[in-house]
């Protein structure tokens, strides 16, 4: 076999000289220029003879396995990711049986490029998704994590959806991902996106999405009609239309997130407010008859800066938001019955000594966790606004923060590339403490 500078392994016949295989399965950006081709190029590359599997070695560090028996590429390691700006979990594989510490097995991250990399949390397996023209800004996921939605700079979105190991029982190696259907017609970057929250656990479904732009605009789409699973075919994804387009905010939408019951819409921005919408979203029979709608409900005053980040809590009404004057906000959201919300900011958190950039909920609402351009990860306990935790492992501004449903670890990724796992101890903490108080009483 041989491999160069174009990133393609050939396996070649000795007797006629002929090329028998052709693996390829670096994926590059859309960025064709020669920057690009070379860190595709092949470093070194060797023969498995226990597995019939040849790896190579690539100038992006990034190393393939391909199998000679299958071929196929069966893993991928990827040795730099560069600056990481969003991530979130996802349940490619989960299915009606699955438990909940099953979920969340994937872990999707947006870095400063056009390719979207998922990696299997467990084996750190990792599949590149190319398809946007320019940097990748933002991801959510939908239908209980079946399904990826990805903002960017080429001023449209993407939904992507895998194809193998559905069944729950398939292996990484099977898996693949493609994009099922692309939304356009913002006018610059989309930096924010959110999909609708309320699903059936036994059979999860799409219903909406939103994305908000640097155009200062959101935009209601329908995507009840986006597949949760991919198949490798050569038709092209449809492109949705949207149902609703408002302009939300004076300067750059930072951030959206949806309520638990699909009720609301929440959004951040750099004009130094946060904003509550009411969703309006009706489905008759037939397919093309959703109608929707968005609606300014309130307008949350009081961040001295830009705000970055919003989040709805999935046990009380109340919703979160981080801030360029280095707090975080806890708004209490009253009276939903009547659409007359009062809100009025319950708590104010401060700690981080820079730009608070991600906040999450914890422990049923208990606890909020908070990243920022500090490079430092908190844990705070809501009753108390006290900061139960500080987390160091980064060296530049911690622009994403991700955390599974079953909480028992929560991931943060920055700025200087790195993707840190950080364990919940407090159990075995405790445990220490006791065993410690018991050796004082002997």
């Amino acid at each position: 076999f041989t491999a160069g500078e174009k990133g393609v392994v050939k396996v070649w016949d000795v007797n006629s000289g002929k090329v028998t295989l052709t693996l390829e399965g670096h994926t590059v950006g859309a960025d064709s220029s020669e920057a690009v081709e070379e860190q595709g190029q092949i470093i070194n590359a060797i023969y498995l003879s226990q597995t019939s599997t040849i790896v190579s070695l690539h100038a992006d560090q990034t190393i393939l396995f391909h199998s000679l028996k299958t071929r196929t590429l069966t893993r991928q390691f990827i040795g730099y990711n560069d600056q990481i700006i969003d991530a979130t979990f996802l349940s490619p594989t989960a299915t009606t049986t699955t438990t909940t510490a099953q979920t969340d097995s994937h872990l999707a991250l947006a870095t400063n490029s056009s390719l979207i990399r998922v990696y299997d949390a467990t084996t750190l397996d990792a599949r590149l998704l190319s398809g946007h023209t320019d940097m990748v800004l933002c991801l959510d996921k939908g239908a209980a994590g079946r399904v990826l939605a990805s903002g960017s700079k080429d001023k449209s979105a993407r939904l992507w959806a895998a194809s193998g190991g559905s069944d729950g029982e398939g292996e990484g190696e099977d898996m693949s991902w493609h994009c099922v259907a692309i939304c356009e017609g913002h006018t610059e970057s989309v930096g924010a996106i959110a999909f609708s929250r309320r699903h059936d656990q036994s059979s999860p479904s799409l219903r909406f999405m939103i994305t908000g732009s640097q155009d200062r605009t959101i935009k209601l789409w329908d995507v009840q009609s986006v597949p949760l699973s991919s198949s490798s075919s050569s038709q092209p994804p449809p492109r949705l239309k949207s149902l609703s387009t408002q302009v939300a905010h004076e300067k750059d939408i930072n951030s959206l997130d949806v309520s638990p019951n699909d009720q609301f819409l929440a959004t951040a921005s750099q004009d130094k407010t946060a904003k509550i919408y009411s969703i309006e979203y009706s489905l008759k029979p037939g397919k093309g008859n959703a109608k929707g709608d968005l609606k300014l409900v309130a307008t949350l005053k009081g961040h001295k800066r830009g705000v970055w980040n919003v989040k709805f809590s999935k046990f009380d009404r109340v919703v979160a938001t981080t801030s360029g004057d280095k707090s975080v906000k806890l708004w209490s959201l009253e009276n939903f019955a009547c659409m007359k919300v009062k809100l009025g900011t319950l708590l104010t958190f401060e700690g981080h000594t820079n730009s608070v950039l991600r906040v999450d909920f914890l422990n049923k609402g208990l606890q909020l966790a908070t990243s920022a351009a500090d490079g430092l990860v908190k844990i705070w306990n809501v009753k108390d606004e006290e900061c139960t935790s500080t987390l160091d492992n980064h060296e530049e501004k911690v622009w994403a923060l991700a955390i599974p449903s079953h909480e028992k670890y929560i991931v943060s990724a920055a700025a200087d590339s790195v993707v840190t796992f950080w364990e919940d101890c407090t159990e075995l903490e405790e445990e220490e403490k006791l065993a410690e108080k018991a050796e004082l009483v002997l």
